[in-house]
């Protein structure tokens, strides 16, 4: 993970905002990337942003003080190790957020990757970036 909050997958240049980094201005540490990947998450299976406001004040306002709501269509569409998942990365208080003890070990211990072999799937991105030529790099 990225430790850069500024470079963004999605339009909104917020999406990556953290509510402790959004209130404070302080710097931040590994927890504002896990709150980035449920956002992604959150995107890429609901197509929206889930504290999108009219602007960008609104959308810092939501992220601080609204809580993450799933749309009404979640439940049968998206499993519930997905949203609880993304639930447990997007906790406001970072000291409590999904991976804030043992890192990216409580994330791979999670139920949606059970069964999941993460040393065969970065043994085949190795494998694909082997094969790609990288020249911009």
């Amino acid at each position: 993970m990225s430790r850069c909050v500024s470079v963004s997958m999605a339009p909104n240049k917020l999406f990556a905002s953290e509510p402790a980094h959004t209130e404070t201005g302080d710097g931040h540490g590994s927890a504002v990337d896990w709150w980035t990947f449920g956002i992604f998450l959150y995107e890429l299976l609901f197509g929206k942003t889930p504290f999108k406001g009219s602007g960008n004040r609104a959308t810092l306002l939501n992220v601080v003080w609204q809580p993450l709501k799933f749309p009404e269509s979640a439940t049968g569409q998206v499993s519930f190790a997905a949203r609880d998942l993304i639930r447990g990365l997007l906790v406001k208080e970072p000291l409590h957020r999904l991976a804030s003890k043992r890192g990216a070990a409580e994330i791979k211990a999670h139920p949606f990757f059970e069964g999941m072999s993460h040393l065969l799937l970065f043994s085949n991105f190795c494998l694909l970036f082997q094969k790609v030529k990288c020249t911009n790099w």
